[in-house]
């Protein structure tokens, strides 16, 4: 199971907790105005422990068109890596400059990396590999 825990230093309204515990597809969108700290978990393991803000700040999505038959190594930073028809995507906390030396590093060229910051729900979804 995994899940997203989040913490507010700031007094929230009654109404508003209940709201998004009632909501599941907005859950992330609402967490993320609500709460300031949050902790994301995979199976019993804390994989994250920081304040959204800077989650959202620094967690990014890279995509690139790799070369044929590709294979993006795992670790070094790099979080979840695939192919999936012709480009290629993986999660870092790195900046384009680091991801791209890890790349290249590995032999993977990489000329139209690109990242995108993500929200909270995609920052899930890039930590822990699941929808």
């Amino acid at each position: 199971m995994c899940a997203i825990i989040g913490f507010s230093k700031r007094s929230i309204q009654k109404e508003q907790a209940l709201s998004m515990q009632r909501r599941t597809a907005s859950r992330g969108p609402d967490m993320e105005r609500l709460v300031d700290d949050c902790i994301i978990m995979d199976y019993g393991s804390i994989l994250v422990q920081m304040p959204v803000g800077e989650l959202l700040g620094t967690f990014r999505r890279y995509t690139f068109t790799p070369g044929a038959d590709v294979t993006i190594p795992a670790g070094d930073g790099l979080y979840h890596p695939s192919v999936v028809n012709g480009r290629a995507e993986l999660y870092s906390f790195d900046s384009p400059a680091t991801v791209q030396g890890v790349l290249e590093r590995a032999g993977i060229v990489c000329s139209d990396l690109r990242g995108e910051t993500l929200n909270l729900e995609d920052a899930f979804i890039g930590l822990t590999g699941k929808y």
